[in-house]
């Protein structure tokens, strides 16, 4: 893997531990994805992608408490950063913060309205919002 090349010619290059927290989370395997998060925020902090794959993993976990802080803290780095906004959203709808939940949703469709999962987000957060009361004939 061209990944764990450019890890063992420098360990420090943060870019390939948050190349790898993504494939990871692609792969469903989550504690190493945020592992490999984890590793690349040690050697840089200010690395909005790897608080976002950190944020990812955590909430496919259900560890929803730590992924919304990991995602605050991607979107505090990179406000413009769709997916930060998403698994801002996600950790909320996991935690039943539906109307945070909502505003974290819109404001990723603003940045990318072609998001499936950002849609899917705030169709969630509506529906608990406005539950459908039965039509009384």
């Amino acid at each position: 893997m061209y990944v764990d090349q450019a890890l063992e010619e420098n360990g420090n290059f943060t870019f390939s531990f948050v190349t790898r927290a993504g494939i990871l989370n692609a792969l469903g395997r989550y504690p190493e994805a945020v592992e490999a998060a984890d590793q690349a925020i040690t050697r840089n902090p200010e690395q909005a992608e790897a608080w976002n794959n950190r944020a990812s993993a955590l909430n496919q976990m259900g560890q929803y408490e730590e992924g919304l802080a990991a995602a605050d803290r991607a979107a505090m780095l990179d406000p413009n950063l769709a997916e930060a906004w998403v698994n801002k959203g996600t950790a909320l709808i996991g935690l039943k913060r539906y109307s945070e939940a909502l505003s974290a949703s819109e404001r990723a469709l603003a940045q990318n309205p072609g998001s499936e999962a950002a849609h899917q987000n705030r169709e969630t957060a509506l529906q608990t919002l406005s539950p459908v009361t039965p039509q009384i004939p």
